[in-house]
């Protein structure tokens, strides 16, 4: 029964998708990359989410923690954090409130600028990834256990290339006023954020 009504289902989708082949030129090749790529988020938001549970930690504040143990001295700014997780101010200031409750942060004050407040990895923090990371790098290597290291270097040019694409639409998106100037994609250029956060995002 189970398997008559997926069959069913997946007919179904593609009448569907054929007729809007036909009425909006769309390209099934990039709606099932695009759909395949955000099942692969979700489902990797969910693992990492798992792994972080134990450890009392999302994975925003993962990646806050992870993102400051990579900048200099050890230490952001609230706006540098909040550029570079893609996320509101008010939402870093509220997880950097929990992850200062613990111990794992600290704020300390511009030495140039009193207006300015720095966030700052404690030992503590730095303590809590050195007990977590192992684990999370040897689950990274399980995740891409099925590609081989030719692959691994193909889907990161790929992975870059889609990047580009969602560079472009976000920087359209953000000079359109119908579109509200909303931003989208990642708060920097360059290197990407997996390589800084170690294939944690900041969505939660």
């Amino acid at each position: 029964m189970a398997s008559s009504s997926r069959s069913a289902r997946g007919a179904q989708t593609r009448t569907v998708l054929a007729a809007d082949v036909a009425t909006f030129g769309l390209d099934p090749a990039a709606e099932l990359a695009v759909v395949e790529l955000l099942r692969s988020a979700r489902d990797l938001e969910a693992v990492f989410a798992a792994e972080l549970a134990p450890h009392g930690l999302s994975l925003s504040r993962f990646a806050i923690l992870m993102e400051l143990r990579t900048a200099r001295d050890r230490q952001l700014s609230l706006t540098a954090l909040g550029d570079r997780l893609v996320v509101v101010p008010s939402n870093v200031t509220k997880q950097v409130d929990a992850l200062e409750a613990r111990g794992l942060v600290t704020r300390v004050p511009s030495a140039v600028d009193r207006r300015m407040t720095f966030v700052r990895l404690t030992e503590e923090g730095a303590a809590l990834l050195e007990r977590i990371l192992p684990a999370h790098y040897a689950g990274q290597s399980r995740l891409l256990a099925h590609l081989s290291a030719a692959e691994r270097a193909a889907l990161i040019g790929l992975l870059q290339a889609v990047q580009r694409g969602v560079d472009e639409v976000a920087a359209a998106s953000a000079s359109d006023p119908a579109g509200g100037g909303r931003r989208i994609g990642r708060g920097r250029a360059g290197a990407a954020d997996g390589a800084v956060t170690a294939g944690v995002g900041a969505s939660s």
